[in-house]
């Protein structure tokens, strides 16, 4: 129960900041869906485009949720978190570079608000942390996998 009132707090948050920006207005964030989790660094969000309703997966990196947690605020001083904002910008930005069928497409570039990086990319069905939490009964994955699919382990 923690976690389903967790996630609708995280999106809350993340829906309030995404409003402004482009990838806010152009789709539609759905908590419940496949892709709602985390992955490292990143909260992922299952998501419709608003105009076409294709599927897509927005990947949020709150600024301020992760420099003011405990830690972190005590250990990165302004100049680590340049850094840290510059290494997740750069990693964003090689994705949407890369053209491959294996590799995952970037839908929309990265978008740096006051609040939150953010970039779209195409349905994440599942991570590994959500493999290995269903192979295993439980654990902390975030995803549920493809609605209406299932997937053999």
């Amino acid at each position: 129960m923690e976690t389903y009132f967790s996630k609708l707090r995280g999106l809350a948050s993340a829906a309030a900041n995404a409003v402004q920006s482009k990838v806010g207005r152009d789709y539609e964030f759905n908590a419940s869906g496949p892709a709602s989790g985390r992955s490292g660094l990143w909260t992922l969000y299952a998501a419709r485009r608003r105009a076409t309703g294709e599927r897509a997966t927005v990947w949020v990196f709150e600024k301020q949720r992760f420099f003011e947690s405990g830690l972190n605020r005590q250990l990165l001083d302004e100049s680590a978190r340049r850094r840290v904002l510059a290494l997740l910008a750069a990693e964003a930005g090689q994705l949407a570079r890369l053209r491959h069928p294996s590799v995952l497409r970037a839908m929309e570039p990265l978008e740096d608000t006051r609040s939150a990086l953010m970039f779209v990319t195409e349905p994440v069905l599942a991570s590994l942390d959500d493999l290995i939490a269903r192979r295993h009964g439980g654990g902390y994955g975030g995803g549920s996998g493809a609605e209406g699919e299932e997937e053999e382990l």
